[in-house]
């Protein structure tokens, strides 16, 4: 790229503008006449097959999405030593497992459009039709992307599920959508052989599409054997090239959607109840593509070369937004995976970050804290000199950057930061969960702009977004171009639109069809004239930016009848070196919350190492009186008040886990966020005990 990556030396006074004085409705400054509905303001450009046959066109031969093939696995096993339930040392063998990778492969954007032709004219021979749903089950990758393409070129429906769920989230989404065909990595094989038993999936299931063997012949003996448990009940097994390959020597002519006809049907996550399917419909989707890309051409100078590197699960909708509009706007997808993104769980290669180099990244807060708490956990291990440094290094670009003047004679002491992930990088995305303004401001300063965008599954995911460039912490930025907000009064909690504050309102061509056979909720959610309920309470700032202050959902009220906002301390809670997650508890018995928390295990290493305490594993430290639980309570209410958190937002006390939060173990959802009501259930007895004492 010759020259700069963001297009204007000034940003707007103001980033959204009233356009409805009683209902005070803002857009944002580029859309003031008119909501952006469709990309380039084309109204061709209103289907997901469209916005694919117009890239096609245009960029050709171009690098469209890129993956690594796995060459090896390399199986290594260590000792670790484990606490039980009486208190005793255990020590147990794990097998740990390394993967040798491939340089990246690309398909090109003609060859993208080519394979959704053959594939979608192969799921027409299986029997599928028009609105038929394909249910993906499968990690982020090209052929998650391609399949949902391919059923785009039919007018078929997908159906998303999370990789990581277990039989009862997979059986969920089989039997709430209908679901006939499910496309899914060989992994997940032996899981549908389970619930395909059932006898309502029986009924409905008739095909399972597979990828991750290029014959059967590679399929181990359980894999088999899970493919003739499916056959036995009449449900017929396919790997994924049979189906294309079928389509190519018979192809069908495609079969666009209609533009208001559901092209997704997308569950929530489920972090505080049964997920809800959220129908999206083509227009839907392209509104979205018009938004991102709206904000992003007229912002930011996008080159030819820009890559973007691919590994948040595709069922969550910022991931799945993000990459069609990079599809419409030709830039390049490299998957990776969260194993191996980095170089600790690869052998004789790189990680995926090193491999692919990419310019842009999108991640969500959680990714962002650890890199930022690695980063100055590796300072902090050099020694007070280097730490020292590094620390007066960041004040000073900091100075700089808010008197708008040039970093470059500082930049070099952030190099090694920024060739962690690549050394190429022009801006990064960070959506899913507020970020905190430490993690945020340390990025901004150390690695690269930083990209705040705020959104949900109901608005096909975007709401707001923050440009890089603009160094204000806290906020959401401003409307993207394809809808308009109202804040809301809400008289329970002392916000009033008035006074700029409310629940955040949302209209316009993003916002979803329906939920899925669930008439209640999307009355519950959405106004007859077309306003979407975030549940979220924003605040206007003067420059016509969102800040978000509240969730009305996750507002607890303490004993003494103030609210905590449970997400809002959290976020800023996690910027604690010591914690690697934590789920603040409060409830109307208690004067102050608590924090569960699964800590940092480099940090308690390191911790021990200093305190002379011995260290095998984070139980040494739990299950002592090392003083390891004050210095965290410590740190974490330290980081309170320099937050200026009031007394009853600060922590009373901290209960530690040993456990690592997963979804594999029910502690976390699929998309990685809290199941609090489980964590809560696990330790009861000791929040029972934090009740008694206030």
């Amino acid at each position: 790229m010759a020259g700069k990556t963001f297009k204007l030396d000034q940003y707007p006074k103001h980033w959204s503008k009233v356009i409805d004085k009683d209902e005070q409705i803002h857009r944002n400054v580029i859309a003031t006449e008119q909501l952006h509905s469709y990309p380039d303001n084309n109204p061709d450009l209103n289907t997901l097959y469209n916005i694919l046959k117009y890239s096609a066109e245009k960029y050709g031969d171009k690098n469209a999405l890129g993956g690594r093939d796995v060459l090896k696995t390399i199986v290594e096993e260590k000792e670790i030593t484990k606490t039980n339930s009486e208190g005793q040392e255990i020590k147990e063998t794990k097998k740990w497992n390394y993967y040798k990778l491939s340089p990246y492969k690309w398909m090109s954007y003609r060859e993208a459009l080519e394979f959704a032709h053959n594939f979608g004219s192969g799921l027409r021979h299986l029997g599928l039709k028009e609105g038929s749903r394909v249910l993906i089950c499968a990690p982020t990758s090209k052929e998650w992307l391609t399949t949902a393409l391919a059923c785009a070129s039919q007018s078929m429906q997908v159906v998303t599920a999370y990789d990581t769920l277990g039989e009862e989230g997979v059986k969920h989404a089989i039997l709430a959508a209908n679901v006939s065909t499910i496309f899914l990595h060989t992994d997940k094989l032996a899981l549908v052989a389970r619930i395909a038993k059932d006898d309502d999936v029986k009924k409905l299931l008739k095909n399972v599409i597979f990828y991750g063997a290029k014959s059967n012949d590679e399929l181990t003996e359980s894999k088999k054997k899970d493919i003739s448990q499916l056959n036995e009940l009449d449900i017929s097994v396919f790997r994924r090239d049979e189906v294309e390959n079928d389509g190519k020597q018979r192809p069908v002519e495609p079969v666009p959607s209609p533009p208001n006809d559901t092209g997704l049907i997308m569950f929530t996550s489920g972090s505080t109840g049964e997920p809800k399917g959220v129908m999206i419909s083509h227009r839907n989707l392209a509104a979205v593509v018009a938004g991102i890309s709206g904000l992003v051409t007229s912002y930011i100078n996008l080159t030819d070369t820009e890559v973007i590197l691919a590994y948040l699960p595709l069922a969550h909708i910022l991931e799945f937004a993000i990459e069609v509009t990079c599809i419409y706007l030709g830039i390049s997808l490299g998957y990776g995976s969260r194993q191996t993104l980095t170089n600790d769980n690869v052998r004789d290669c790189v990680g995926d970050v090193q491999e692919l180099r990419p310019t842009i990244m999108v991640g969500v807060p959680q990714v962002w804290d650890t890199i930022r708490s690695s980063v100055l956990h590796t300072v902090q291990e050099k020694g007070r000199l280097m730490s020292g440094i590094f620390g007066t290094a960041v004040f000073l670009k900091s100075i700089l950057a808010n008197s708008h003047l040039p970093t470059f004679p500082i930049d070099f002491l952030f190099k090694r930061v920024r060739d962690q992930l690549g050394g190429r990088l022009k801006f990064i995305i960070t959506g899913g969960a507020p970020i905190s303004k430490e993690t945020q401001r340390f990025l901004d300063l150390t690695l690269c702009p930083v990209i705040q965008g705020y959104g949900m599954t109901e608005t096909s995911g975007l709401i707001s977004a923050q440009m890089p460039g603009d160094n204000s912490l806290d906020t959401v930025g401003a409307p993207v171009p394809s809808i308009e907000i109202k804040l809301v009064d809400v008289e329970e909690l002392g916000y009033f639109s008035k006074n700029n504050q409310g629940e955040v309102w949302v209209r316009g061509a993003t916002v979803f069809q329906n939920y899925l056979n669930n008439e209640e909720e999307t009355k519950k959610t959405l106004t007859d004239d077309g306003w979407l309920k975030t549940g979220d309470v924003g605040q206007w700032l003067p420059d016509g930016k969102l800040r978000l202050i509240d969730r009305i959902k996750n507002l607890v009220k303490l004993s003494q009848g103030e609210y905590v906002a449970l997400e809002k301390i959290e976020s800023v809670y996690k910027t604690s070196l010591y914690v690697g997650n934590i789920c603040v508890v409060a409830n109307s018995y208690m004067k102050q919350p608590a924090g569960i928390i699964f800590p940092n295990v480099k940090a308690a290493a390191s911790w021990a190492k200093k305190n002379g305490v011995k260290f095998t594993g984070l139980a040494d430290l739990i299950n002592s009186s090392s003083g390891y639980k004050k210095q965290i309570l410590a740190d974490i209410n330290d980081i309170a008040k320099k937050n200026g958190f009031a007394k009853f937002e600060q922590l009373q006390d901290v209960i530690l886990d040993e456990e690592e939060w997963t979804p594999d173990n029910g502690l976390l959802t699929a998309a990685n966020k809290l199941k609090r009501r489980a964590i809560e259930a696990k330790h009861k007895d000791a929040i029972s005990q934090l009740q008694k004492t206030g």
